[in-house]
């Protein structure tokens, strides 16, 4: 499938990815501390950004990822969420984009493989991206030991 192709079949299935993510944190002893953050908030942002995974994902998105993720470290801290669980959090939602990738992606092509690769890529750029502003969050918030105490 082509990249334009396979970033609309992604975007038109962000509500399958966002229950399947939903499910895994609402279950993962991992993240406990995030079950007690309002579902709906946790929906809303796991939804926006398969939805809208091109405007996360294009190369001029830096003071937009910076924003909304040290906005979301923040949040989590004050509400004592440990960093580590925000983390993974950001790791299983990484997880779930890329097994649906890899379950969606027909490849019948070289231009095809090369795509998928480039996406991958871009991928993993932004979530590495949005995990460092998310725990600069931390280190800035004001009441941080609130949220790195077990």
């Amino acid at each position: 499938m082509l990249l334009p192709d396979l970033i609309r079949t992604i975007e038109s299935h962000a509500d399958e990815i966002t229950t399947e993510l939903m499910t895994e944190l609402r279950t993962n002893p991992r993240t406990t501390y995030l079950h007690r953050v309002s579902e709906g908030e946790v929906r809303t942002r796991a939804n926006d950004l398969f939805s809208h995974l091109s405007r996360w994902i294009e190369e001029d998105g830096e003071d937009e990822i910076s924003q909304t993720y040290r906005e979301l470290g923040g949040r989590r801290c004050r509400e004592g969420v440990p960093p580590s669980e925000l983390l993974y959090a950001l790791v299983l939602a990484k997880a779930h984009l890329i097994s649906f990738i890899r379950r969606n992606d027909t490849i019948e092509s070289s231009l095809e493989l090369q795509q998928e690769c480039e996406l991958l890529e871009k991928i993993h750029h932004f979530f590495d991206r949005a995990s460092y502003y998310a725990t600069r969050a931390y280190e800035l918030e004001p009441a941080r030991g609130a949220g790195m105490r077990r």
